[in-house]
Formats: structure tokens, C-alpha cells, sequence
């Protein structure tokens, strides 16, 4: 009994909500004719009835909105072209610097070179001058080394070098020139017996024997 109670009962909710849709239905369908509601709106208003609600897109500025819209766009414009102007221009001054910069480099290295130069030359003037006054002092000596006796002579040119003891044996008298020479082979300290000598050593006399040998 109960069964067909609730069963009836269902029924009658079922046929109640689709009258109400009809009768929905209907009234939209009047509306629209009598263009009380356009189809768009009652479209919309099926979709929310459904459920199914859709989102509008955001409305599209006109007017003054739009006019505010395109200032701000122009301003952004602007800004933008300007801010690439001043970096064009910091990029001209920094290309310029660095042009500077290698053009001072160039000239400082110039500079370094020609002072190299001009040092060189005058330490070799000062070389040159020490020994025109090595020479000077040789050739005004000169009497007193022909006059003195062979080991005193080579005792003094021990602390010579080659060029200098030829430049002496040269200006010389050729007698004692080669008893200085006898005198330099019969001494130990510039002619060491073979024995004696380090593998590949020259010795003093040979160093004089060769400088001899060349053209003065």
C-alpha cells in the first residue's frame, strides 16, 4: 500500500516538472515573439537553467577608455625608441673609447721601443767610451810594458781579456811580443798542461792565438 503510494507519488513529481517545463517553455517562446526578450538572452537564460554558465570576454575599450589606451601605448612607444637612442649612444662612446684606447696603446709601445732603442745605443756608447779609455791608458803604458820583465807583464794582463792582451801584443815591439807569448805558453795559468784541463777547455793562450788570427 505504501509502495503505490510513494510510486504515485513519484508520478506525479515526474509530470509536475515537465508541465513546469512546458509551461517554461511556452512562456519563452511568447516572450520572444512579442520581442519582450531577444533569442540571445533567452539562450542564456536555457544555459543557466542547464547549468552551463558562459564566461564573457572582456569588453573591448572604446571611446575615451580607448584613447587612454593608445596614450599609454604611445607613451611605452616612446620610451622604448628613446631608451634604444641612448644606448646607441653609449655604444658610440664606448667604441670611440676603445678606438682611443688602442690608438694610446700604439703610441706608449712607440714610445717604449724608441726608448729601448736610444738606452741601448748609449749603453753602448758608454761601453764604446770605457774602452777608448782602456786603450788610452794601454797605449800611455805602453813604454812601461815594453820596458818591464815577462812575469810582471803577464802577471798584469791576468785580469785582461783576449781582445785587450792582442790590442797590447799589437802596439808592442814584435820581440817582446813573442817573448810574452813564450812567456804565456810556459805558464801554467795561461797554458795548463793537458792533464790538467777540464774536458773542452780553451786556454787563455789559445783565446790570445785566436784573437791574433783575426782581421783588427
Amino acid at each position: 500500500m505504501i509502495g503505490k503510494i510513494l510510486s504515485m507519488t513519484f508520478k506525479g513529481l515526474q509530470w509536475a516538472c515537465v508541465m513546469i517545463v512546458v509551461l517554461v517553455v511556452a512562456l519563452a517562446t511568447v516572450l520572444i515573439l512579442t520581442g519582450a526578450v531577444d533569442r540571445k538572452k533567452a539562450a542564456a537564460a536555457f544555459e543557466v537553467l542547464r547549468g552551463r554558465v558562459k564566461e564573457e570576454p572582456p569588453p573591448v575599450p572604446v571611446g575615451g577608455e580607448w584613447r587612454d589606451v593608445q596614450r599609454v601605448r604611445d607613451q611605452m612607444e616612446a620610451t622604448h625608441q628613446a631608451q634604444k637612442a641612448d644606448l646607441a649612444k653609449l655604444q658610440d662612446i664606448v667604441q670611440s673609447g676603445l678606438a682611443q684606447l688602442e690608438t694610446d696603446r700604439k703610441q706608449l709601445e712607440a714610445r717604449r721601443v724608441e726608448l729601448d732603442q736610444k738606452t741601448a745605443l748609449m749603453k753602448k756608447m758608454e761601453v764604446d767610451l770605457q774602452q777608448k779609455k782602456k786603450d788610452r791608458v794601454m797605449e800611455a803604458n805602453l813604454p812601461i810594458y815594453q820596458e818591464m820583465e815577462v812575469e810582471g807583464l803577464l802577471g798584469i794582463m791576468a785580469s785582461w781579456d783576449a781582445v785587450e792582451i792582442v790590442k797590447v801584443l799589437r802596439l808592442m815591439d814584435p820581440a817582446q811580443s813573442a817573448k810574452v807569448l813564450e812567456g804565456m805558453r810556459a805558464s801554467v795559468v795561461y797554458h795548463p798542461p793537458s792533464e790538467k784541463r777540464v774536458k773542452g777547455q780553451v786556454t787563455r793562450l789559445e783565446q790570445v792565438v785566436a784573437e791574433m788570427q783575426r782581421v783588427p
